[in-house]
């Protein structure tokens, strides 16, 4: 492969950033996966070396026949489920990118996925492990027989799954940056009807509340136009009813004029 120097400006960027950027670069992705699963086998022969001295051979030194006969295969299970959560740390750093475990949610997730694609391994180097030890194969030998022959289904199976999933996250992340300036676009469009809304209801309002004030005023007018012909048609009956008699002063009587 040929050398690819950093594009950005390395004045901004610290010097893990440019070994990182370096790294990705100008290592293959199976060269990068390689290295990590050599570390992490290392850190696994290890785990499985003190937790069967440690744990397993004094628990299972006084129990039935079936565990002391597979304290291994016993030790290796456990120390191989230890072991994912490390692998998972070191194929983010070395493989697919911090970014696959830059928040919670993304970390669980592909820890999450790296368990899932792990378990098919798990099984059956569990069982090759047991087979190989079982025909009189010693422990370190079965031990790294089995890593070996299923760190290439490993291989295959997380560039599947953790490589997938970081893709569709870049590409999810450089889509919705892409977006930006038509969403910005499309804010405005809405703001812009939000206002021609809010206009047009004020300009409603306003509306309703001159047909609301001219009707009370043409009912004010009904009213007073309905009091006067009471008080008219009022008087007329006082009068056809000779409602003024003689009084004491001599008033004459209006009993006896008609209309």
């Amino acid at each position: 492969f040929q050398y690819r120097a950093p594009t950005m400006n390395s004045s901004a960027l610290t010097p893990i950033e440019v070994s990182t950027k370096i790294w990705f670069d100008n290592v293959p992705e199976p060269i990068r996966f390689m290295t990590a699963a050599g570390l992490g086998n290392i850190l696994f022969f290890n785990i499985d070396r003190a937790f069967y001295k440690s744990i397993v051979v004094p628990l299972t030194k006084d129990t039935h026949k079936l565990f002391q006969k597979n304290k291994e295969t016993i030790s290796f299970f456990f120390s191989y489920l230890i072991q994912v959560g490390f692998q998972h740390l070191l194929n983010a750093l070395l493989v697919y990118g911090i970014d696959t475990i830059s928040t919670l949610e993304k970390y669980a997730d592909t820890l999450i996925l790296s368990y899932s694609s792990y378990s098919l391994s798990l099984i059956g180097s569990t069982m090759g492990n047991a087979i190989l030890i079982s025909r009189g194969v010693s422990k370190n030998v079965a031990f790294w027989s089995t890593i070996v022959t299923f760190g290439i289904v490993n291989f295959f199976l997380l560039r599947c799954l953790i490589g997938g999933f970081a893709s569709c996250h870049s590409s999810s992340s450089s889509s919705s940056s892409s977006r930006g300036d038509e969403d910005e676009k499309v804010r405005k469009k809405l703001r812009q009807v939000a206002e021609s809304n809010g206009d047009n209801v004020k300009q409603r309002i306003n509306n309703h509340n001159r047909q609301y004030h001219h009707q009370q005023h043409r009912r004010r007018l009904n009213h007073q136009g309905e009091d006067q012909n009471k008080k008219s048609l009022g008087m007329i009956g006082f009068l056809r009813g000779g409602g003024v008699g003689r009084g004491s002063g001599g008033v004459a009587s209006f009993g006896n004029l008609y209309f």
